[in-house]
């Protein structure tokens, strides 16, 4: 998890630039090639959200498995809490 959590981190940083050198730099090309970098970079960080969310899912799986429980408490979470609010 440790390194799902630090490869979000990479996209949102290149987010946070692309945007900021848009609006510095000035200019509607600049800023139209700006936005799509940007959404790029936000695609990227859906996809890290995503595997971030699978693992989690995964070791509350193991966890269920391993003792037999309908519901496992992670860390102040109930297995339910994910499922409810569909992290994506």
């Amino acid at each position: 998890m440790d390194d799902a959590l630090h490869a979000l981190c990479q996209p949102l940083t290149v987010l946070q630039c692309r945007l900021a050198m848009g609006e510095l730099v000035g200019g509607m090309d600049t800023l139209r090639q700006a936005i799509a970098d940007a959404l790029v970079e936000c695609t990227r960080v859906n996809l890290a959200v995503g595997l971030m969310r699978e693992m989690l899912q995964h070791e509350l799986q193991m966890d269920r498995d391993k003792h037999g429980k309908d519901e496992v408490n992670c860390n102040g979470y109930r297995s339910g809490d994910f499922d409810r609010h569909r992290l994506r």
